[in-house]
């Protein structure tokens, strides 16, 4: 697969399942790299346009580009933005002014995973209002080798050795 292709998919898939036309998606990755996808950046990005999506049902942003060797994802949403201490404590577990005692943890475990994969997560609100939320991942660990798409241990899973 590819950047673009990755892209793609997560923005078809996710504005079928959810039935919406909310989002206004962008896409300025200009040169496209090969990329072994994997389904839990999916579901990460995923995660966090569903929280923008649950914050302005009406319209939301999703922006891809290149920045250095990392992919940068920007969802923006026109909701009311986040409250200054779930800014404060942006990736702790439980951070969150929604009901519930599972809340706040959707985007600890984005940030969490992001992490994990040697990016990063942030969290800001736009001065006019809604908030932005920021995803970096270093194209280095999405990378796939020269050749790799041809070897099917990558693809296939009941083929790996």
């Amino acid at each position: 697969s590819s950047v673009n292709a990755f892209l793609d998919d997560l923005v078809e898939e996710w504005t079928e399942s959810r039935q919406t036309d909310a989002l206004r998606f962008y896409n300025r990755v200009a040169d496209d790299v090969p990329i072994l996808t994997d389904p839990s950046i999916k579901q990460l990005v995923t995660a966090v346009l569903d929280n923008a999506l649950e914050a302005s049902p009406t319209r939301i942003y999703l922006t891809a580009m290149r920045q250095d060797d990392a992919l940068v994802l920007r969802i923006d949403d026109r909701g009311p933005g986040f409250e200054a201490q779930v800014l404060d404590n942006f990736g702790k577990p439980y951070n969150s002014t929604k009901p519930g005692a599972a809340k706040g943890v959707g985007l600890f475990l984005v940030v969490n995973a992001i992490h994990k994969l040697g990016g990063e997560v942030k969290a800001a609100n736009h001065p006019a209002g809604g908030a932005c939320v920021t995803i970096k991942l270093p194209l280095a660990r999405l990378a796939m080798a020269k050749g790799a798409a041809d070897d099917p241990r990558r693809t296939d899973p009941d083929r790996r050795g």
